[in-house]
């Protein structure tokens, strides 16, 4: 430590200790008046912080000095006015789906930065310790400790660091810490959050419990391969909460509505029930399906029917063509859409996607045979 680091070190006055288990301090700066946070670091990973400190990313503490000293880090960062979710879980306030996905999406928004840094930097300590709920309900991540940047040509960590119960199996040895590695901390986070128990204790049920299933497999190959996918699959599940107010998409809050869930089902049933793309209201998505609709139609009514022997085709005849043409086009836009839910209702294969997309072919087969058979049965009733 240099002289003019020392000084600057020393202008940072203790106010207390704010870890029993860690060397980490509030302190004030006896030059500004202002609160920060001062860790001195055994075990650290100076290069992390060091970059940290260049980068500008959202909802990380700000690191404002990183100082040498023997065998230890000192770090001057941003102090944070809030609780950490680990005291928010002891005082049971986290309880339901919809709190616990939106402190998930913070997180993993976070993490998306870090992964996308290069190198990527992984946490490698997702845990409710390190989550930080600031007093404006802003969720950010504290504690770089454990951190380490992505060796594209590593096989394994070389050294173990992390919280037994999060860390993955390739932070015991079994491979090299990815974005995988973070993921798996999630999937057990966010089971703490909805149980209280890690996942192998008792996992959560229904869609998030199947999520969480996956973020927490041994092999990494096997979990959501990057942040931005897991975010999709919570968000889907988090779009059952939401009411659209308006034609701009405005989303509010259940909780904070004032709708009755009564209401609330009610007006998603209806949403439900609407054609493909009109079920978000969302202003471009509707203009795009009206002139999907309208070019379907149009291409049905224009298109020209021969009998066997040559003939334009008209009458009930062509009535039934046309009918039959029309059903095919839209049972093909409402199976792909989704409608009503009509693909979850029926079989899928668990993460095969080759077999999935063979199966709603045949799906579409039966059901353009099953369509075709019923209108040549109707021509030659009526005809």
């Amino acid at each position: 430590m240099t002289l003019k680091e020392e000084y600057k070190i020393s202008c940072y006055e203790e106010l207390t200790k704010l870890c029993e288990t860690k060397e980490v301090y509030l302190v004030k700066n006896i030059e500004n008046n202002k609160l920060y946070v001062k860790k001195k670091l055994s075990l650290y990973n100076k290069e992390i912080y060091e970059r940290l400190s260049k980068e500008k990313l959202e909802n990380i503490p700000k690191i404002y000095m990183t100082v040498e000293d023997k065998d230890e880090l000192i770090v001057i960062e941003e102090y944070i006015h809030g609780q950490t979710l680990a005291e928010i879980l002891k005082g049971d306030t986290i309880q339901d789906e919809k709190q616990s996905i939106d402190i998930m999406i913070g997180i993993l928004m976070i993490l998306e930065q870090l992964h996308h840094m290069q190198p990527p930097v992984i946490h490698r300590d997702i845990k409710p310790q390190n989550i930080m709920i600031s007093n404006d309900g802003i969720v950010k991540l504290i504690d770089f400790n454990a951190s380490r940047r992505l060796w594209r040509d590593a096989v394994e960590d070389t050294y173990f660091m992390g919280t037994v119960g999060y860390a993955a199996p390739e932070q015991y040895g079994f491979g090299q810490s990815d974005a995988r590695t973070d993921i798996y901390a999630c999937g057990v986070m966010l089971n703490v959050m909805l149980t209280g128990e890690f996942p192998k204790e008792n996992l959560y049920d229904g869609k998030i419990g199947k999520i969480i299933e996956k973020c927490t497999r041994l092999e990494k190959t096997a979990r959501y391969q990057s942040t931005e996918e897991l975010i999709e699959e919570l968000e889907n599940v988090n779009s059952s909460y939401q009411i659209i107010d308006n034609m701009n998409e405005k989303e509010i809050k259940i909780e904070e509505s004032g709708v009755s869930k009564e209401v609330v089902n009610d007006k998603l049933r209806f949403r439900k029930w609407l054609p493909v793309g009109f079920r978000t209201f969302v202003w471009w998505k509707c203009i795009l399906a009206l002139m999907g609709y309208f070019f379907i139609i149009k291409t049905v009514f224009e298109t020209v029917w021969h009998d066997k022997d040559g003939s334009l085709m008209t009458g009930i005849e062509l009535w039934m063509n046309q009918i039959t043409e029309l059903i095919l086009l839209v049972g093909y836009v409402f199976y792909i859409g989704n409608y009503a839910g009509i693909r979850d209702r029926l079989k899928h294969f668990e993460e095969r996607k080759v077999l999935n997309v063979i199966l709603d072919i045949l799906y579409l087969i039966i059901f353009s045979v099953g369509i075709v058979a019923i209108c040549v049965m109707g021509e030659m009733f009526f005809c």
